[in-house]
């Protein structure tokens, strides 16, 4: 996957604050570093679950993250149900159940064909469009009748 949708409400939410409130800062780059490795590595096969060499993981945090806080973090998000974890011997096993739902339109596309569904169906509610493209359509509208 190439990027993934970010809440724009991401900031205030509770979670997140809560990582912050513990980490400072770091809570909130712990969390979207994260998603992001998770991302890089998406496989439609397995949404949302990645499997890593532990130490391979840690270092993709630029080394500002030491095992302990990263473990600390872990099992924070796991209590909240956001990134579940297992870290066994050498290897980590993440498991984020959003990310599929927070996936890049291409990468929705071949989650949607490997489904069944119908992938033109993308960006509707029950044949009706909906979302961003929309949105944009009514702005332009106010801007050309303003």
């Amino acid at each position: 996957m190439k990027w993934f949708k970010h809440i724009s409400t991401s900031g205030t939410d509770q979670d997140i604050g809560d990582l912050v409130g513990i980490f400072g800062l770091k809570g909130y780059y712990l969390f979207f570093r994260t998603i992001e490795i998770m991302s890089d590595e998406f496989d439609t096969e397995n949404p949302g679950k990645n499997t890593f060499d532990f130490r391979w993981f840690l270092d993709q945090f630029s080394r500002k993250i030491d095992k302990k806080t990263l473990l600390k973090f872990l099992e924070i998000t796991q209590k909240k149900r956001r990134i579940y974890f297992n870290l066994n011997g050498k290897t980590i096993y993440l498991n984020c159940p959003k990310l599929k739902e927070l996936t890049d339109e291409y990468t929705e596309r071949m989650l949607k064909k490997k489904s069944g569904l119908n992938p033109d169906q993308i960006g509707t509610k029950n044949g009706s469009k909906s979302g961003a493209k929309e949105e944009r359509s009514k702005k332009k509208d106010i801007k050309e009748y303003s």
